[in-house]
């Protein structure tokens, strides 16, 4: 087992995690209650022993807001053998996702503004494309693409389900097509 203290204040919390392997590194990417982000290279910290402080720690600048979710998303999906390689993603409650390089030591990459009327309650990214998806307290998800472009809001009371309007709890794409599922506080899972 291998710990890390990442943040030295006692009142920032963890609220967001990922992990991936990128270039032989283990990577562990995290965001606080703070709004800080940052990552872990577990190649350097397994060297400094158990329950240490920083090393293997890189933090970057951050979000105005608490952090609600980290995912990662390919950085190219063009087909064209660029240089290919993981990015960060992480999204606050007040509604900006923000898209990470970890091979800058700079602020964001990308940045994008989601539901800017009411709280964002969730965030995932597509495993295969780049594709971000966002979910509010405003009844309702928000999809970004490959360029951080705004590609569609869907209400979730569509459909099937048009009368109720439920708060968006959690996001998952199917990995091998363009599927949505978003779960609802009323205890539904719609499919898109």
């Amino acid at each position: 087992v291998q710990s890390m203290i990442v943040f030295e204040d006692p009142s920032s919390i963890v609220t967001g995690l990922t992990g991936m392997k990128h270039l032989g590194a283990h990577l562990c990417g995290f965001g606080g209650s703070d709004g800080c982000v940052g990552w872990v290279d577990w190649r350097v910290s397994a060297s400094a022993g158990y329950n240490f402080r920083s090393s293997g720690v890189t933090k970057l600048g951050g979000h105005q807001y608490p952090v609600i979710s980290m995912s990662i998303c390919p950085s190219s999906d063009d087909g064209l053998g660029g240089d290919v390689h993981d990015l960060f993603v992480s999204a606050d409650l007040g509604g900006e996702v923000f898209v990470w390089d970890m091979r800058m030591n700079s602020g964001p990459v990308g940045r994008m503004h989601s539901h800017t009327k009411s709280v964002l309650t969730t965030m995932t990214t597509h495993p295969t494309s780049r594709i971000i998806a966002t979910g509010s307290a405003g009844h309702s998800v928000q999809t970004f693409g490959p360029h951080y472009q705004t590609t569609g809001m869907i209400p979730t009371g569509e459909g099937l389900h048009s009368k109720r309007r439920p708060l968006v709890t959690a996001l998952a794409f199917q990995p091998d097509a363009q599927l949505l599922a978003v779960g609802c506080a009323d205890s539904t899972v719609m499919l898109y």
